[in-house]
């Protein structure tokens, strides 16, 4: 395995970022992160001919701001967007606490807000590995073992961020183009699911395009689309099939019964149970279904989530519960919940459907010529 913070880094400012020649780029980093954001400053500057801001912060508030790589002042504004944020440590877990939205947003359960499709500047935020991220997401795992799992999920050597991001824009365009109303999810160990989606939702790739068509991939990786439901349709059951993190503990036994598009049933274990009940307390809306998440690469060598919804929202298969993607839909039919709670069905014998027309199976899209 080559170096993973070269190829890191290089993901970041090459493929994710796609600095061009000219940009000015600016990094928010905690001050853990502080040596790193240099280092891609420096890279940066070889590609752009540019110094790089850099924000250093502390719960939430700039401690710290300097130009780098530069002798004089940059007089630019900020062409480029980077957060290297440091792990989160997650609070203790009280049961049956309504928490407020900055405690939500400390255990990653905070829905995105309401946002437009595009932006006009390229923005990424890229967590950087630690032994702290390593500790939180179990006993039994070793950094080498997540260090790897990042290697293959990030596709780092293969160098197909690309292909992956072209591949996935132009699933949606083709899907958007046949205008599907209505899914059918189902597997033949424990997930059974039919809903509508909302007419005025697009299907979505998690790479993005600036409002002069540039390409940028906020989460890193883009290995599929999404697309709003109607919050008022999904019907069945699902059965968890990875482990995800709830109020930064890991689950793994959860199997959900569907009506009208919100949880009326659960079982679980009584630690999860506890966990998914203070959950669905949180708001009147968090247990309504909001949207379906589809990716090709179905990720399941590794047994544990990788801790960052950005990521985790792209293992497999996925139903959302609470408020979508910020840029999914703008409509008053979204769900507006306060929290947002990602949970993968895929397996190997998933199949999703479309108006009787099969989509997904084996793990990936269907050749879209048979569409």
């Amino acid at each position: 395995m080559k170096n993973f913070n070269e190829l890191y880094k290089d993901l970041i400012i090459t493929k994710s970022l796609n600095l061009y020649e000219g940009d000015v780029l600016s990094i928010n980093t905690s001050e853990e992160n502080l040596s790193f954001a240099r280092e891609i400053a420096y890279l940066a500057k070889e590609i752009t001919g540019n110094g790089c801001y850099i924000q250093t912060l502390e719960s939430g508030k700039i401690i710290s701001s300097e130009e780098v790589n530069t002798s004089f002042a940059i007089e630019k504004s900020p062409t480029a967007l980077l957060n290297l944020p440091h792990y989160p440590i997650f609070p203790s877990f009280e049961e049956n606490k309504i928490y407020s939205a900055p405690e939500l947003q400390a255990f990653s359960l905070l829905s995105d807000p309401k946002l437009p499709s595009f932006s006009s500047l390229p923005f990424v935020s890229a967590p950087i590995l630690s032994q702290e991220w390593v500790d939180t997401l179990g006993e039994d795992i070793s950094y080498q073992e997540v260090e790897e799992t990042l290697y293959d999920f990030l596709s780092l050597e293969s160098n197909n961020q690309d292909i992956l991001a072209q591949g996935s824009r132009y699933t949606s365009s083709i899907l958007n183009k046949n205008n599907y109303k209505n899914g059918h999810i189902y597997t033949y160990e424990g997930t059974d699911l039919t809903f509508s989606f909302i007419e005025e939702s697009p299907f979505l790739s998690f790479s993005k395009l600036t409002t002069s068509s540039r390409c940028f991939i906020p989460s890193l990786v883009d290995k599929g689309i999404y697309r709003a439901i109607d919050p008022t349709s999904l019907n069945g059951y699902l059965t968890l099939t990875k482990p995800i993190f709830l109020f930064g503990r890991v689950i793994k036994d959860l199997i959900l019964s569907f009506e009208n598009g919100k949880v009326v049933e659960f079982s679980s274990s009584d630690k999860t149970a506890s966990l998914f009940n203070t959950y669905l307390a949180q708001d009147n809306n968090s247990g309504i279904a909001s949207e379906i998440i589809l990716t090709s690469d179905y990720y399941c060598e590794n047994n544990f989530p990788l801790g960052f919804k950005d990521l985790d929202d792209q293992r497999g298969v996925s139903i959302k519960l609470g408020g979508p993607h910020g840029d999914s839909i703008i409509s008053d039919k979204e769900n507006d919940s306060l929290v947002t709670l990602t949970l993968p069905v895929g397996n190997d014998t998933l199949i999703f459907d479309a108006d009787d027309t099969t989509l997904y199976e084996n793990n990936d899209f269907v050749d879209l010529e048979e569409i």
